[in-house]
């Protein structure tokens, strides 16, 4: 299905729009955030996985289980590009708003792709088996990757495309996000139920936080004081003071929550969960979910980009 306009939504009352991959129905559902509900679905080819976005968000960026990279054009509302890359689990956006780095989990590497071209730049085996997860840091120098079969997290060097250290934080490691000023990262380590705090300058670990569940992801707030923890094999997040590394709340989400995604704002988080098939939506001031929304089966990865001003807006 190709992406339809709601009647009477003006581009200005849209622009935040949050993009859900479902691997089960092989569709990206897309979400307006001003009224949290459906605005479309579209069908992705199968089991998509990792999703990415322009800066100017006007093309998605999608990697498949079957090893495809797809672009989808936003103004065209139809795929663009696609390249063979290897079969994804995720996919990042740099901060240089022209590298992809789609982590390849049966080949435990990164590949970093030229965004305008989806050619490969680059690919990158980290430590361990299994790759699933990996962060940018926010100068783009660095990107984080861990393979949830070892106990470390690689530091790729992303001009030299190429691990020049790695960082022990326990078995199994999982999630990775790093503070906006990117002087300290987060990782989950589940095996453990521990959270490592990892000092970006000195490449070391300083603070192992205990967590009464399993955590198996992260994700910052853009205010940078707290971090939003979620456990797969719970239906709630917890939630960091980065200060004080202490949990400051429980919040009750979807069953089987994954990705995260803040709104720039830094108001709403939004929560893939994929056992329940929906969107967990929550207010980050009052640690509360206001919203459950309906999407295609097993939703796996989620990213936020402001909606591009479409040519038939104005038609």
């Amino acid at each position: 299905m190709a992406i339809l306009s709601l009647p009477g939504l003006s581009p200005a009352a849209a622009e935040p729009y949050a993009y859900v991959t479902s691997e089960a129905s092989a569709t990206v559902s897309i979400i307006d955030t001003q009224t949290d509900k459906v605005a479309s679905t579209f069908a992705a080819g199968d089991e998509p996985r990792g999703i990415a976005a322009s800066a100017d968000g006007a093309r998605l960026y999608m990697g498949h289980r079957t090893g495809m990279l797809v672009e989808r054009d936003l103004y065209q509302d139809q795929e663009s590009a696609r390249a063979r890359i290897g079969a994804a689990r995720s996919v990042l956006a740099g901060p240089d708003g022209r590298t992809l780095a789609v982590v390849l989990a049966e080949s435990d590497a990164v590949a970093l792709v030229d965004m305008p071209t989806l050619r490969v730049r680059k690919t990158i085996r980290v430590g361990g088996r299994s790759a699933v997860h990996a962060a940018f840091s926010p100068d783009g120098r660095w990107i984080y990757a861990s393979a949830s079969d070892g106990d470390s997290v690689a530091v790729i060097d992303v001009v030299k495309g190429a691990v020049v250290d790695t960082i022990v934080v326990g078995e199994a490691p999982g999630g990775i996000a790093f503070l906006p000023d990117g002087t300290r990262a987060y990782a989950a380590v589940p095996a453990t139920r521990e959270i490592a705090v990892i000092d970006v300058s000195r490449r070391a670990v300083i603070a192992r936080i205990p967590s009464a569940a399993a955590l198996d992801d992260v994700a910052v707030h853009p205010d940078g004081r707290r971090v939003f923890a979620s456990g797969g094999g719970a239906a709630k997040l917890r939630v960091l003071d980065a200060g004080t590394n202490r949990f400051i709340a429980d919040i009750d989400v979807g069953a089987g929550p994954s990705d995260m995604a803040f709104t720039a704002d830094g108001t709403k988080l939004y929560v893939a969960c994929s056992r329940s098939n929906d969107v967990s939506v929550i207010d980050t001031s009052t640690y509360k979910r206001i919203h459950s929304i309906p999407v295609g089966g097993h939703p796996s990865a989620i990213v936020i980009r402001d909606r591009p001003n479409l040519p038939r807006d104005s038609g």
